[in-house]
């Protein structure tokens, strides 16, 4: 039996929609999986005319309703929006919310067993949280509605698994965290490698002494012409698509990473964001600790605390700011 996939819909007033239905127009689809979506029936018959696709919407109250039939695209409908009350390309908090049902309830039929998947369309970020629901995208919402504690964003291809080290930060951002890192990968493209264009990258990063960079050649698969000539740094040239060659670059990491001053009761933080927010919880600890010393008040103490909290509550996904501050004060003497 092909498995159930449950697909949101995206921003109504984005490409989510668009891509969901040419999706769906691929008889290949079909064979693979029996999908559905979830959203607004009325957004879903938009796009389908937008595209002029000869397919029609079966508009569903639950999974067993379905026909999963190619042409027949079934439709959890949400009624979440009009379709005639938003204009394409702009930001608003309406289809922010209208992404974010159908989201939640893609993941409210898989934690039933509903569907045996979820599938997501791109979402605005900005529109998101207009409408109230605060995340930084699709995974830290799987993750509050899983109760996901641990978690990280996973690119996966056949052989290759990729964590981000930051998301949804500027370049300005990125190339600010890049220089906190002590090892840096870069990767170009094997087909139509410029060794100046190489060089140029490499000269941006402004690398520390302390830092390591290995350049990656990916999709020799493509070409055999992928020859550079840079010295000082590691050279790995290898195809994610095939596999070839990863086992170097698996190795380089293993022997990059200094592990003689972990123990077995060491903590290792492997995201940027963790180790962000982290940092900025001990440094409100730290003005925590000197408030006690010198005597501040409570009132005056508990705005740090509280960004203790809140600092890590984005780590746990437990923002609860409010009852832990009651029973810290109920059971502490704080500044006196």
């Amino acid at each position: 039996m092909l498995p159930i996939l449950a697909i949101t819909m995206g921003d109504p007033a984005g490409i989510g929609p668009e891509i969901v239905v040419r999706a769906l127009s691929d008889k290949e689809t079909y064979s693979k999986c029996r999908p559905l979506v979830t959203g607004d029936a009325g957004v879903i018959r938009r796009a389908i005319h937008i595209l002029n696709l000869p397919m029609i919407v079966h508009t569903i109250e639950r999974v067993g309703d379905a026909r999963f039939e190619y042409g027949c695209i079934d439709v959890l409908d949400l009624q979440c929006i009009d379709p005639d009350a938003f204009e394409f390309g702009k930001v608003s908090a309406q289809c922010g919310n209208a992404a974010f049902l159908s989201i939640t309830k893609a993941i409210e039929l898989a934690m039933a067993n509903k569907v045996d998947g979820t599938v997501t369309a791109p979402l605005n970020k900005e529109a998101l949280n207009l409408a109230g629901h605060h995340f930084d995208g699709h995974t830290e919402i799987y993750a509050h509605f899983t109760g996901t504690k641990k978690y990280a964003m996973l690119l996966a291809d056949e052989f290759l698994r990729v964590i981000h080290v930051s998301t949804h930060v500027s370049l300005r951002e990125a190339c600010d965290r890049v220089k906190k890192a002590r090892i840096v990968l870069l990767m170009v493209d094997a087909a139509g490698l410029d060794e100046r264009d190489v060089a140029a990258q490499i000269a941006g990063l402004a690398l520390r002494p302390d830092q390591r960079l290995c350049v990656i050649i990916n999709k020799i698969d493509k070409t055999d012409n992928y020859q550079l000539s840079i010295i000082n740094y590691q050279l790995i040239a290898l195809s994610a698509k095939t596999g070839e060659n990863l086992d170097a670059l698996r190795e380089w990491l293993s022997a990059a990473v200094d592990t003689s001053t972990l123990d077995a009761g060491s903590a290792v933080v492997s995201s940027a964001r963790h180790y962000e927010a982290l940092t900025r919880a001990r440094e409100a600890v730290g003005r925590v600790s000197e408030g006690l010393s010198s005597g501040m008040s409570s009132d005056l103490l508990a705005e740090d605390i509280r960004e203790v909290l809140h600092h890590l509550g984005t780590i746990t996904g437990e923002i609860t700011t409010d009852e832990i501050l009651g029973t810290i004060f109920s059971k502490f003497c704080i500044g006196k």
